[in-house]
């Protein structure tokens, strides 16, 4: 995934963090004292998410075409649902397929012929001359290399989204 993808959602969602598109409005002072039951609540609240859950946030996620883009800003997103961390793990777990899908791609981007980290160690200098010993395990460390880095800018962009 491209860092500067989540950079650009990292500004994004910082210069945008307490803005709202449709800005609270007091209510009148006749329905702030106004008492409703639990199942009154309950049911104000499901239609106001049926009313403004689409036009708000859903429309806001649509704007994003990058998947890392989506997905940092849905997390960020989901991690505002509640005080634990239950919404985030949910949401998690119903991307279980779309999780395949991108194993499954990166590993196909891994390998095509053009464009990829084949291609990048063919053209890779410092492979030519090697033996087959010597490039599975050059391969190994370079691969251990992109995990290392991958881990450490997670675990940043993870810092990012909790603070």
């Amino acid at each position: 995934m491209d860092p500067r993808a989540f950079r650009v959602a990292m500004l994004h969602m910082s210069q945008n963090e307490d803005v709202s598109p449709n800005e609270e409005t007091p209510l009148p002072e006749d329905k702030k004292s106004e008492k409703i039951t639990l199942e009154q609540k309950r049911k104000v609240i499901e239609d106001s998410l049926d009313s403004y859950y689409s036009p708000v946030i859903n429309a806001y996620l649509r704007q994003y075409d990058d998947v890392g883009q989506l997905i940092v800003a849905a997390q960020y997103v989901v991690s505002q649902f509640g005080e634990s961390d239950v919404p985030v793990d949910e949401f998690t777990k119903r991307l279980g397929n779309i999780k395949v899908k991108v194993l499954n791609a990166v590993g196909d981007t891994a390998k095509d012929e053009k464009y990829s980290l084949k291609q990048s160690f063919l053209n890779d200098p410092q492979t030519n001359g090697m033996g087959e010993e010597e490039l599975d395990s050059y391969i190994r460390s370079a691969l251990g290399k992109i995990k290392r880095d991958t881990i450490n800018k997670i675990k940043k962009v993870e810092g990012f989204l909790k603070s």
